[in-house]
């Protein structure tokens, strides 16, 4: 694994030219029959670009009391 980190290309991925981020990106777009997809690192990061993908400022969002977003984010 080491060895494959350490050959693996890379790029800036903020700038969007990490050509392996590309290549998971489109992959994973293709297996979903999207026209994109996003790599995020984790699930608090995912939880919160959904979020705020889908609402607009004032908006208010009602979840389960042991959701983990209420739990464990801090309300998003």
């Amino acid at each position: 694994m080491r060895a494959a980190m350490a050959a693996a290309v890379v790029g800036d991925d903020v700038l969007g030219d990490d050509p392996t981020v590309i290549e998971l990106q489109n992959r994973i777009a293709e297996m979903l029959g999207k026209e994109a997809a996003l790599f995020v690192p984790s699930g608090t990061m995912s939880n919160a670009v959904a979020i705020k993908s889908q609402t607009k400022p004032g908006d208010e969002i009602v979840t389960h009391c042991k959701s983990h977003i209420y739990m464990y984010e801090a309300g998003g």
